[in-house]
């Protein structure tokens, strides 16, 4: 009993003075589906290892449906041992890195092809290989959803993953995308659906703090008798607090620019994609800007479009961090914004994805409450949420 007490007392030691504890309660959406998710996710990291365990149950209804354990999927288990979820798994060297946890926005190369792609709320295992001038990185969307039976679902259906190689001043980078899914089911006005992507980038530093970025991309259709083709000019500067970038590009015979972005799979849900066309060559531009002022904020605004005339899409994202002063223990503003036609029906329409998320600190980031406004049907949407603030 007594080892049983002080096994006890070091594991909750270790719980609060080693990790990061979130606490999250409240709505997500995965796969376009919803579920009310209750969750404490710690995560403890021990020199190179990351590891966080945690619970998790949540209700497709949260007042009529039924609840289940683990990681929303479409296997639901009323097992509560599948409450017990492996949130990360992570180790990091100097040479290689492996993690598994929730994913991240993703850019390849100049963002031609895939530009900050992420299918929000669901688990994938990236491997990452880095020696003295080359790296390589997969993507590779599998989670683990149970333990009892022991379960591991595919979580989306894009897969990536990229080669690096430095020679001197010189970086050059080649990359892959393919989603196997990929039919004419999800694609607009009889367009063909890209099933594969690729591309190679070539950075030149211009002086000490600007690069200029080449990028020649493809895609294609599943036998490649379609393939659209296309090249991005681009001048990136990094001057502390301030990252602009702005480029020029041309594509052909139906290229899609910017395709895997963070709307695509929303598009692919409802069976508007835009895929490949017998259209006439064109040209586009990408503008915008970066801002990091931490620990006080940072966001971000990017226009982008082509030079005949159409209306460009325009998209951002913000974080405003308002300390703690005295009796005041700060705030959290994160707000986002994205518009396909921006300059048509004004900066709010039917087009338009916008949130505004406004937190309250109750223990740090770890746990909060607030109040989101979203922009839904052509109307502002409000609703209360309490848990752990993460923001990509």
């Amino acid at each position: 009993m007594r080892k049983f007490l002080i096994t006890l007392l070091i594991f909750t030691f270790t719980l609060f003075v080693f990790s990061n504890i979130p606490l999250s309660i409240g709505t997500i959406e995965k796969n376009n589906e919803k579920y009310f998710v209750y969750e404490l996710t710690p995560e403890f990291s021990f020199g190179p290892l990351t590891l966080g365990i945690g619970f998790t149950a949540y209700a497709t209804d949260v007042v009529y449906g039924e609840l289940y354990y683990g990681i929303p999927s479409s296997t639901p288990s009323t097992n509560i041992i599948n409450a017990f979820v492996l949130n990360t798994l992570g180790i990091k060297t100097d040479n290689f890195e492996f993690r598994y946890g929730l994913v991240k926005p993703t850019t390849l190369a100049l963002g031609f092809n895939m530009r900050k792609y992420i299918n929000r709320n669901t688990r994938a295992f990236d491997l990452k290989f880095n020696l003295s001038n080359f790296g390589l990185y997969t993507h590779i969307p599998y989670e683990i959803t149970k333990f009892v039976p022991f379960e591991v679902l595919q979580s989306d259906s894009v897969f990536f993953g990229d080669f690096v190689y430095k020679a001197g001043f010189v970086e050059l980078q080649v990359y892959g995308i393919t989603d196997p899914e990929a039919t004419d089911t999800f694609v607009i006005d009889n367009s063909t659906p890209v099933k594969y992507a690729g591309g190679v980038a070539i950075y030149v530093p211009l002086v000490n703090v600007v690069k200029l970025g080449v990028e020649f991309a493809l895609q294609s259709d599943e036998s490649f008798s379609s393939i659209g083709n296309g090249v991005f000019v681009g001048v990136y500067g990094d001057f502390g607090v301030l990252e602009p970038v702005g480029g020029v590009y041309y594509f052909r015979n139906g290229y899609v620019p910017f395709l895997f972005d963070r709307n695509y799979n929303y598009l692919k849900s409802n069976q508007s994609l835009n895929g490949l066309e017998n259209v006439e060559d064109k040209s586009g531009y990408l503008v915008g800007m970066s801002v990091d002022l931490m620990p006080y904020g940072n966001g971000e605004f990017y226009v982008y479009g082509a030079l005949d005339g159409v209306t460009p899409v325009a998209e951002g994202n913000v974080r405003i961090i308002l300390p703690e002063i005295a009796s005041f223990p700060g705030l959290f503003i994160d707000g986002y914004y994205y518009d396909s036609t921006p300059f048509e029906n004004g900066f709010l329409d039917e087009n338009t994805e916008v949130y505004l998320k406004i937190s309250y600190p109750i223990l740090g980031e770890s746990f909060v409450a607030g109040i989101v406004y979203s922009w839904e049907e052509n109307q502002w949407a409000k609703s209360l949420f309490i848990g752990g603030l993460t923001t990509f």
